[in-house]
């Protein structure tokens, strides 16, 4: 079970870069289907920190993740240590689906700062 989180928590993260290619991925194993693993209850832990390796933030987050057809919601729930909550919701397409492949994803943000009183 932690190894889903540490990859949920990683695929959040590269959510943000771009011009990574796919590709070099391609013979990895065992391989990732987003639509298996994106599937019910996922819960995550992190913190945020300095360059010096201070704390400044905690968080737990609690994803309730769902297939609508080919595209995938992630309703994500965060609470941190300072009291404050945050939802965001992430949709997660297949851009290669047109290509004949399944290797490319991606997670495009809906709600970033919807904050939760």
């Amino acid at each position: 079970m932690p190894y889903k989180h540490m990859l949920l928590l990683s695929a959040l993260t590269l959510s943000g870069c771009s011009g990574i290619e796919v590709t070099r991925y391609q013979a990895e194993r065992p391989e990732l289907r987003l639509e298996e693993y994106f599937n019910g209850t996922l819960d995550g832990w992190g913190q945020f920190q300095k360059r010096d390796g201070s704390v400044l933030k905690r968080f737990k987050v609690k994803v309730d993740a769902r297939w609508e057809g080919d595209q995938g919601i992630l309703d994500e729930h965060f609470e941190y240590s300072d009291g404050t909550r945050q939802q965001r919701v992430k949709r997660v397409f297949d851009l290669m689906k047109d290509f004949g492949t399944s290797k490319s994803t991606k997670i495009d943000s809906i709600f970033d700062s919807l904050l939760v009183p």
